[in-house]
């Protein structure tokens, strides 16, 4: 991907999260790790579905579930993805402690209810 198409997609995810109910300061750093080693396709279509589920009602936006957790992710947000697993909405976030661990935490999308934690190896 060339610079100006990966400032455009930063810039998108950027805009995508302000209208779900995010802040441009919040998210334009959490733009590139959260889309690396992703197809741009995969991207635009995990955006769609996540704006349409915020919109319909059926989970809660990325920045209020990051909100409603800061004090227990207890790191920097490296990664984020949004699954479906039989219908059940979960987000998947990635977070490096203080420490150097990673952490993926999953977290349902609908209540900000983290289901699991567990260390990355």
């Amino acid at each position: 991907m060339d610079k100006q198409s990966n400032n455009s997609m930063r810039t998108a995810i950027a805009a995508l999260l302000v209208a779900v109910g995010g802040s441009a300061a919040t998210f334009a750093a959490l733009a590139d790790d959260a889309t690396k080693g992703r197809s741009p396709s995969d991207k635009a279509a995990e955006q769609d579905i996540a704006r349409r589920a915020v919109t319909q009602g059926k989970i809660l936006p990325l920045a209020e579930i990051l909100e409603r957790l800061k004090d227990q992710l207890a790191g920097r947000v490296i990664e984020t993805e949004l699954e479906n697993e039989g219908g059940r909405y979960l987000y998947e976030i990635k977070v490096i402690t203080a420490a150097g661990v990673v952490m993926e935490i999953e977290v349902d999308a609908t209540t900000a209810t983290i289901l699991k934690s567990k260390k990355k190896k």
